[in-house]
Formats: C-alpha cells, sequence, structure tokens
C-alpha cells in the first residue's frame, strides 16, 4: 500500500509540477506586463529624448529630463531590486551627456572676434549665440563649468596666433582678447 501511495504522489507530482511552475510563469509574465504598461511613459523616455535632442528643442529636452529625474527616483524606491529602470536611466543619461558635449563643443568653436563689445554674437550653426549655450549647459547640470571652458577655448585660441606672430592677429581680434 505505501509503495502504491508513494508512486501516485511521485505520477501526481510529475503532472502537477509542470502545471504550477506554468502558472507562476504566467503571473511572473503578467506583473512584468503590467510593470511595463504602468511605467511607459520612463521606458519611453530614451527615444523621445533622442528625437528631441535630433530635433534640437532643448526646452522639450529639459522638461523630458526632469519629469525622467522624477520618474527614476519613483521607480527606484518602488522597484529596487529591478535592473531595467537603471538602465534605463543610464541610456536617458548618456543622450544628455552627448547633448550636452555637442553644446560644449559648439561653444569653444565660437571665436572671439565675433562677440563685439556688447557681448553680442552671431548667429553661430546651431542658431544660439554664446550665452544662450552656456545658459542651455548650466540648466542641463555640468560638471565642468561652461564659462571656464569658453574662456579657455578662446585663451588656447590666442595664444596659438600669437605663437604663429601677432602679424597673422587682426586689430580688433586683439583688442578682444585683452
Amino acid at each position: 500500500l505505501e509503495s502504491e501511495l508513494a508512486f501516485s504522489s511521485n505520477s501526481a507530482n510529475q503532472l502537477l509540477n509542470p502545471v504550477l511552475l506554468q502558472i507562476t510563469k504566467e503571473n511572473q509574465i503578467a506583473n512584468a506586463l503590467k510593470q511595463i504598461e504602468e511605467n511607459k511613459g520612463f521606458l519611453d523616455l530614451p527615444k523621445k529624448i533622442s528625437t528631441l535632442v535630433s530635433q534640437d528643442n532643448f526646452e522639450k529636452v529639459l522638461d523630458e529630463y526632469k519629469i525622467g529625474q522624477t520618474l527614476f527616483s519613483e521607480m527606484r524606491s518602488r522597484y529596487p531590486s529591478n535592473p531595467l529602470y537603471p538602465r534605463v536611466w543610464s541610456k536617458i543619461q548618456e543622450i544628455i551627456d552627448n547633448y550636452r558635449e555637442s553644446m560644449f563643443e559648439s561653444l569653444r568653436s565660437i571665436h572671439l572676434e565675433n562677440i563685439n563689445d556688447n557681448f553680442q554674437t552671431q548667429i553661430n550653426q546651431r542658431g544660439t549665440n554664446f550665452i544662450l549655450i552656456i545658459k542651455k549647459i548650466i540648466l542641463l547640470g555640468s560638471e565642468k563649468s561652461p564659462i571656464k571652458e569658453f574662456i579657455n577655448a578662446q585663451y588656447s585660441r590666442a595664444a596659438l596666433d600669437l605663437e604663429n606672430g601677432l602679424s597673422t592677429i587682426q586689430y580688433d581680434r586683439l583688442i578682444n582678447a585683452r
């Protein structure tokens, strides 16, 4: 009787364990889908911000970035062990860092001779002047100072011109440099 009972118990386990395992997997998938649906806004942010960066729509990029910061802090507190949300935030940070670096490059490319006495500049290829670029970098947050970067770029350019000889520097450029 014991052997027959053990055999029937073993047979029942072989039949029920896959069913129970399948039910558990279905519940996990349902929970994951529910979580994705609830947090769709956050999960779509990398694509959205990337599109806005390619359009150079700074105001919307800044708005979406701030929304992302808020949502990420919520995700971190609600789902501390989920590795998906830190990866999404990492991608957002990468996009913002690249955007910020492109602004730094644009800032470094502005020549001092294009700035007049009232600190007005000619419009550069991005359609903004150096003051707006500095403001945008500051609003995005940066460890590097955009003002120092701008001054260092101008100093390096003027120092290189001086090394090549004063005859290559135009008079108004020399006055602006001083």
